[in-house]
């Protein structure tokens, strides 16, 4: 099997090639490919001719995006129309990534794929014109995914893990729930997807459970043998007055995952699980 990767380099995207299957070729893509060039997707896929298509790029910066709103929708949300054309085209099946942002997170019980998004910042909406655009064609995934950490790139557990070994306070929000995800499981359960062809269309995937930053951060502390009020600074995220909102709640319910993909983890085991392959 041969599956064109786009953002091959990225925090996901390395994870996704580091741990593909035996049996399955990864066509790396990554700034060379551009996939706001409609033509440049197409050359790509074209000279690919892959079985499968997963698309890992995205604009993450959540403030950023608030700045530069313009850049944002063109990566987030052009971006994979114009995969999703050139997939079309070639009868290729489209795996889009995601995130719970597309929520506002302004309820305590759990988002199904069958809910309606309704994203508090200017990244929660172009995440949501990417699943539009994946919505195109009709052989898509789209995963929703949440909080993701992983190796070789500053992301909030890399941080707390930095904090530890510099002895060092940092800001920890108490009010932001989440299911933060390790992308190493994160990519195997994509391989296991790839795998099991449940039907098309949108589906929750994280580590199951749910909870606060600061619970995250100190799990991590305890973890490495260290007291959590030595490390973290338990705050609001009012407090921090950052350009966007973030949704509080809003935590993806994965039973669809379960019922037509497999198992997945609590987040306690992908923090193990991170930690191990560090």
């Amino acid at each position: 099997m041969k599956i064109s990767l786009f953002g091959a380099k990225g925090m996901l995207g390395s994870d996704l090639v580091n741990l593909a299957p035996k049996e399955t070729r990864i066509l790396s893509h990554d700034l060379e490919t551009n996939i706001t060039n409609l033509n440049t997707v197409e050359g790509a896929l074209k000279a690919d001719r892959p079985d499968g298509v997963i698309n890992a790029v995205a604009f993450t910066n959540v403030d950023g995006a608030e700045k530069e709103p313009g850049e944002a929708f063109l990566v987030n949300g052009k971006g994979p129309e114009h995969l999703a054309v050139v997939c079309a085209e070639l009868d290729i099946p489209l795996i889009q990534i995601s995130t719970d942002f597309v929520f506002d997170g302004n309820r305590e019980s759990l988002y199904t794929e069958e809910d309606r998004p309704t994203p508090l910042s200017k990244y929660g909406e172009s995440k949501l014109a990417g699943e539009t655009s994946a919505r195109r064609w009709v052989k898509h995934y789209i995963l929703r995914t949440s909080s993701l950490y992983g190796t070789g790139r500053d992301n909030h557990a890399a941080r707390v893990l930095k904090a530890i070994k510099n002895k060092e306070k940092i800001n920890v929000a108490t009010d932001l729930f989440c299911s933060p995800t390790f992308t190493g499981d994160l990519a195997r359960w994509i391989y296991q997807l790839i795998e099991k062809k449940p039907p098309y269309g949108t589906y929750h995937v994280c580590h199951t459970g749910f909870c606060s930053r600061y619970d995250f951060a100190a799990r991590i502390c305890e973890l490495k043998n260290v007291d959590p009020s030595t490390i973290l600074n338990p705050i609001t995220m009012e407090s921090l007055h950052l350009p966007a909102r973030r949704p509080l709640h809003a935590c993806l319910s994965m039973n669809k995952w379960e019922k037509q993909v497999g198992a997945l983890l609590s987040w306690q085991d992908g923090l193990e699980n991170y930690l191990s392959a560090l």
